[in-house]
């Protein structure tokens, strides 16, 4: 009977863990930004399993303090395809020094929102304090397909 309720207790505890691990990671963009005031860079990156895109710009601030980071989400596809739509659960933003620290971070829960095949670009805009040195901003978005 106490193998029985052990087995049971472990079967149950399984949808827990799963639904625990969140949705999975669909993009990873990383833009090395150099320490210069008004400074630009980007990187585009396609979304895991489908067709849509997610494209990040960094602008260094001219205070030496901040960046903004501006993304957005299109999802382009050829007339008459049969496509799902990308749900975006929530993305990621920081700012990290070549040490690996994290100096500034931004979590947006973004309401699981969906990106249309051929629907309207969704965008965002962040700022977030950088050091004064060379130093990278990481993009990373959480969600899944229809």
């Amino acid at each position: 009977m106490r193998t029985i309720g052990l087995l049971l207790a472990m079967v149950l505890a399984c949808p827990v863990v799963a639904a625990a691990a969140g949705p999975p990671l669909q993009a990873s963009l990383s833009i090395a930004m150099p320490a210069e005031n008004g400074e630009m860079r980007y990187d585009v990156e396609p979304l895991e399993g489908g067709g849509a895109e997610a494209f990040a710009v960094a602008i260094n601030g001219d205070d030496g303090r901040t960046v903004e980071v501006r993304f957005r989400f299109s999802y382009s596809i050829p007339p008459d395809t049969i496509a799902l739509d990308e749900i975006v659960d929530h993305v990621t933003v920081a700012t990290i020094d070549d040490a690996g620290n994290v100096i500034g971070s931004a979590r947006l829960r973004t309401g699981e929102i969906n990106v249309n095949p051929n629907g309207p670009w969704i965008r965002y805009r962040v700022t977030l304090y950088r050091p004064e040195s060379a130093y990278r901003v990481r993009v990373r978005v959480f969600g899944n397909y229809e």
